[in-house]
């Protein structure tokens, strides 16, 4: 009874954690970790520090670590060279009023806040049941941004009067965004930030999952799926971004795709050769 009670908490602080990907200013923030002063505040934080004490830690005394950490474990080593180098080297900051070790230690946190993201990610699903709920409430988050962003389109078309400062009151309670009036920025606090999570986050699975015609989801009509509804609902809130930068991203991604994941004919079946009686 109470490994199923933890295992329901653990999916419920799972789920929340990918729900909450697309809030990457959020303004109640701990200080120790940046506070007001940080431009990134992501709220996905607060399940991760869950996570991190109640899964990933454990998961590193049973089994070894995944192969995909040995790429990342390398940039770490290469990132910690680099910080260290102003002080082997005895460099002094140009800009007066900003030291080096100050953003040095405020570089490390936000690699050790990268690092346990990608630990946790690559070690909570375990198999294959898991990595399909791990999409499905990945997708909702994806879905969560979406109709928020798809909210802050009625204020760049202009069909609800004071839309603007209605969504802007609103925002405040997610973001520290003061919205432009003529593009969309979803729960992150600037339109290319929202572009970015976009076509660099979300898009490399819904593309692989509308080309391979693959679905994590049981409902199905027909050729329709969840995420084809979602590749193209995001492809028009991308569009409101106006960021070029996501654009290119996402026309690489596209690209990509179509080039390298498109479906294979199926091989064409031989016809039976006629019986001879000679």
């Amino acid at each position: 009874m109470l490994s199923k009670r933890l295992s329901l908490a653990r999916k419920i602080v799972w789920a929340l954690f990918l729900v909450s990907l697309p809030v990457s200013s959020f303004p109640y923030f701990p200080a120790s970790l940046g506070g007001g002063d940080a431009s990134v505040r992501p709220l996905l934080v607060y399940p991760l520090l869950i996570l991190v004490l109640a899964v990933t830690f454990p998961a590193l005394w049973k089994r070894p670590l995944p192969r995909v950490w040995l790429p990342f474990f390398a940039f770490v080593t290469l990132a910690v060279i680099s910080s260290l180098l102003p002080f082997i080297r005895g460099d002094i900051s140009h800009l007066k009023e900003v030291s080096i070790a100050p953003r040095v230690v405020r570089s490390l946190i936000t690699l050790a806040l990268a690092g346990a993201i990608y630990l946790t990610v690559s070690l909570v699903p375990r198999d294959k049941n898991e990595l399909r709920f791990t999409l499905q409430w990945f997708y909702v988050g994806l879905g969560v941004a979406l109709f928020w962003g798809s909210l802050q389109i009625l204020y760049v078309l202009d069909i609800i009067p004071n839309w603007l400062q209605i969504m802007r009151g609103m925002q405040h309670y997610i973001s520290d965004s003061r919205l432009s009036p003529s593009r969309v920025s979803g729960m992150a606090l600037e339109p290319s930030w929202f572009a970015d999570q976009l076509a660099a986050l979300w898009l490399p699975w819904i593309l692989g999952a509308v080309l391979t015609d693959y679905t994590v989801f049981k409902w199905r009509w027909r050729w329709v799926t969840i995420e084809k509804i979602l590749f193209v609902w995001m492809s028009g809130v991308l569009l409101f971004t106006l960021s070029r930068a996501g654009l290119g991203v996402a026309v690489a991604v596209i690209g990509a795709g179509v080039l390298f994941f498109r479906r294979k004919p199926a091989p064409a079946q031989e016809q039976p050769k006629p019986k001879r009686w000679w």
